[in-house]
């Protein structure tokens, strides 16, 4: 390596008093002259004949310093190679033995500067690394002290661009370097990450900044508004409505806003345009000086006609309408005009994916005291309620449990099946039944007839012979048989072998005399029903909390199964980082299930092509009679699910909940909560828990407490017999709560009547005096102080008959008890 930095520093001496020579006379070739050095002769390209500096003598004058000084020239090269590094003063020190007095600081500083790119190229330096890094930091500082001028800026379709070639020219920052050594990539990163902070304009798209916080991570992803795809004029509604939102806006919310705009210029499907769209664009791009409220109003009857033939529900309509108004009034308010809509009553509908299981009540509850709804069980101390909230979720829990615990074993009964009689082989006079089970059309009579009366076993037989001898279980073969419209004729064998094992019309969505193509009875010995999958997935989740999306999102690679103890892993949809969980003690079930999964993604793999890498993939029809695994679809089979074993109806978040809650009820324990849930941030964490445990034990209680008073009013006013007639629960009479009379009628048949009412109705009974009774009088001397006037004043008839002699039986029982021993508990009713 030294003799090639030998021939690096001769070869930039040469150049250094040439510049530009080669570019400027390029007849003027070059001869390659011998040098002598301690390496032997090298050889090196020079001029001849005078160029720039260099004259004829030059070459001679190389020859002779090498013989003289190339010991010494060598020496210092090869300590550069030893330490990496170069410098002015030994590049000055060499460069003198061949110029002399010609050596000009601006040649020695070009002379170093090659020597110092040589060994970065080789890896001995970071000089050249070094400069670049520099010159990125020269342009962010710039940045840092001016900000990043509009000219510099493009907007794209992808958000915002800054142009390093602009910046680099206004910094006065070289970009050699920079791109060179492949800091342009880095240093671009870095100025478009400063750029989404601010809001960019151009004349036909506008860049709005967002704040988004999924799962506690703050990211700044923003917004472009393509006025020209929008057909919207610049300056207008539009413009305004956007500048209304602060920088930077919600991101959610700002999307929704752009998404109900788009609706608003976007024709009707088929047509080219409509009233509401023409009329939207013209209405947004005007200025709103010059709009009216008519103009207005127009735009929200527009939206919630478009609204009105979507699929959203009513509450997403008057959310999305009333959202859309507000913004209308901050872009008017911008130019001091009011906005007046007719009001409505807001839409109140409760969210049906929230909450938990155990929110509604379930007549085939294990335990029948955990039938209700958690909020009519939870109830009473922390421990008790705890205790009974833990008890009502499990027993929810396990009823999930079961029911897939149920599909997993009759699809293992279905699989043990079809493996026995795939043991043996198939008798010679079954050979034409198995050629025969795939056709164009019906089946033969024979056929038909030989499926209705042949025994089961026979039938299974066959149609593992066939599947396996026609290779159905590959892609191609099923593309070959579908395409020629072949059918699996079993139909009528189907009903047999429904009756037997029930779980095959589920399995293969047919009616009770079975579909025209059965070939998922066949291909089950291979694969596994999206059914069943179902079944696992619902399992899975149940046991470990995590999200629906997670528990798709399972690898081969992420199952870990050791004995009784299930290790998982998965891709977290939302956030894109490695999300953990199992158990130490798996039962069977989910054991076998997660087997079948492995055994059904290898065969995927194997035989066929899929849409999605993962294990839970099923078979997904496509145009031309293709099928791939891919997708499989989840909202109508799970319903079919809940329907099927008398569930109450759940979400998957639901279920994701209620083994959240169940879990931070048995341990407490927030930040095991935390990561189960793939949570960044504990506060959000804290959130799900508030609204999925704490709530509900505080409905829960307040609950309890309703239904106590209504049946001590109830119990008060009209005795034990309505108590029961009402469908109300004796026990829950509490006395406690009865504060004043609320009975019009003063009579002595009521189990705890108003102390006054049984004086008024016989004077001569003895006045029973203890705590209770006192502290009913103080609250009823209290009452009847606040509204005496209101109740005299609604019904004069009726206060001088039955509240003046109340008020007057409590004022002089109040004078009685303060000056009886009784005053003390008076002074502390009060």
């Amino acid at each position: 390596m030294g003799e090639e930095l030998l021939v690096c520093f001769l070869k930039a001496i040469h150049d250094a008093m040439t510049p530009g020579v080669s570019r400027i006379r390029p007849r003027r070739a070059k001869r390659r002259i011998e040098v002598p050095s301690p390496y032997g002769p090298v050889f090196i390209g020079m001029f001849l004949c005078s160029a720039g500096a260099w004259n004829t003598k030059y070459p001679q004058r190389f020859v002779a310093a090498m013989e003289s000084h190339g010991t010494a020239i060598c020496h210092g090269l090869e300590r550069c190679l030893a330490n990496g590094k170069s410098s002015y003063q030994l590049a000055k020190k060499l460069v003198e033995f061949f110029l002399g007095k010609k050596a000009t600081h601006k040649r020695i500083q070009y002379v170093d500067a090659q020597v110092k790119g040589f060994l970065a190229d080789h890896s001995l330096s970071t000089y050249r690394e070094a400069t670049a890094a520099k010159d990125a930091e020269a342009i962010l500082r710039y940045v840092e002290s001016k900000g990043l001028p509009a000219r510099v800026v493009q907007i794209t379709e992808a958000g915002p661009r800054v142009s390093l070639f602009v910046l680099s020219s206004l910094a006065r920052v070289p970009l050699n370097s920079i791109e060179r050594y492949g800091g342009s990539d880095s240093l671009q990163r870095q100025l478009d990450a400063l750029a989404i902070l601010s809001r960019w304009s151009d004349q036909r798209r506008l860049f709005l900044p967002t704040r988004n916080k999924p799962h506690g991570r703050e990211t700044f992803p923003g917004l472009v508004v393509d006025f020209k795809n929008l057909r919207v004029d610049r300056g207008g509604l539009l413009d305004d409505m956007l500048e209304a939102l602060p920088t930077p806006a919600d991101h959610h919310e700002t999307q929704a806003m752009l998404r109900q705009i788009q609706w608003l210029v976007a024709p009707e499907a088929g047509k080219r345009w409509d009233g509401i769209s023409k009329d939207s664009q013209r209405v947004l791009g005007i200025k709103v000086s010059k709009l009216t409220q008519a103009d207005a109003i127009r735009l929200v009857d527009g939206l919630e006609n478009r609204l009105s033939k979507g699929s959203c529900t009513v509450r997403t309509r008057s959310d999305y309408v009333a959202a859309f108004k507000a913004q209308l009034i901050d872009a008017f308010e911008r130019h001091q005009k009011i906005l007046r809509f007719s009001r409505k009553m807001p839409v109140q509908e409760a969210r049906q994916n929230r909450g938990l299981l155990s929110d509604q009540p379930d007549a085939r509850a294990i335990d029948p005291e955990n039938r209700p709804a958690i909020i009519n069980v939870a109830w009473g101390s922390p421990e008790e309620a705890k205790k009974k909230a833990t008890a009502h979720l499990e027993d929810r829990l396990a009823r999930v449990h079961a029911a897939c615990d149920e599909e997993i074993n009759a699809f293992l009964d279905w699989r043990a099946f079809l493996e026995e009689v795939g043991r043996n082989p198939l008798p010679a006079g079954m050979r034409r039944h198995a050629d025969a089970i795939i056709g164009v059309s019906s089946s033969p009579k024979w056929l038909a007839h030989w499926m209705e009366t042949a025994d089961l076993a026979d039938i299974a037989r066959v149609i593992v012979e066939a599947t396996h001898t026609k290779e159905l279980y590959r892609e191609a073969q099923d593309f070959a048989w579908r395409s020629k419209l072949y059918q699996f004729r079993i139909s009528r064998a189907f009903p047999r072998l429904a009756e037997r094992f029930p779980a095959l019309i589920d399995w293969c969505g047919a009616v009770s005399k079975g579909p025209a193509r059965l070939s998922w009875v066949a291909l089950s010995a291979w694969y596994v029903p999206r059914w069943v999958q179902l079944a696992i997935e619902i399992k899975i989740q149940a046991e470990t909390g995590w999200n629906r999306a997670t528990v798709r999102n399972l690898r081969a690679d992420g199952i870990s199964i050791r004995g009784s103890a299930v290790e998982l892993q998965a891709v977290k949809g939302k956030t894109g980082e490695m999300q953990y969980g199992g158990t130490d003690s798996a039962d069977r079930h989910l054991l076998s299930g997660l087997k079948l999964m492995l055994e059904h993604n290898q065969h995927v793999d194997a035989y066929w092509g899929r849409e999605r890498q993962g294990v839970f993939v099923a078979m997904v029809a496509k145009k031309d009679h293709h099928r791939v695994f891919g997708m499989g679809t989840e909202d109508k089979l799970r319903k079919k699910f809940i329907a099927k074993h008398g569930l109450p109806h759940f979400t998957r978040e639901q279920l994701r909940n209620q083994r959240m809650a169940t879990r931070f009820l048995i341990d407490e324990d927030p930040h095991e909560i935390q990561a189960s849930m793939g949570h960044a941030d504990l506060a959000t964490t804290s959130t799900y828990l508030r609204h999925a445990v704490i709530e509900i034990l505080n409905r829960a209680n307040i609950a309890k407490f309703q239904r106590q008073l209504a049946a001590t009013i109830v119990w008060a006013v009209e005795g034990d017999d309505y108590v029961e007639k009402r469908g109300m629960d004796r026990s829950e009479v509490d006395r406690r709560l009865l504060l004043f009379p609320i009975s019009d009628h003063a009579t002595a048949e009521q189990a705890m009547p108003p102390t006054c009412d049984v004086w008024m109705a016989n004077p001569a009974a003895p006045l029973t005096l203890d705590l209770l009774r006192i502290q009913h009088l103080a609250r009823q001397r209290a009452y009847y102080a606040a509204h005496w006037q209101r109740l005299r004043a609604q019904a004069p008839d009726r206060f001088e008959h039955i509240h003046r002699p109340r008020i007057e039986f409590t004022a002089a029982l109040w004078a009685i008890v303060s000056d009886s021993p009784y005053a003390a508990l008076l002074e502390a009713s009060t």
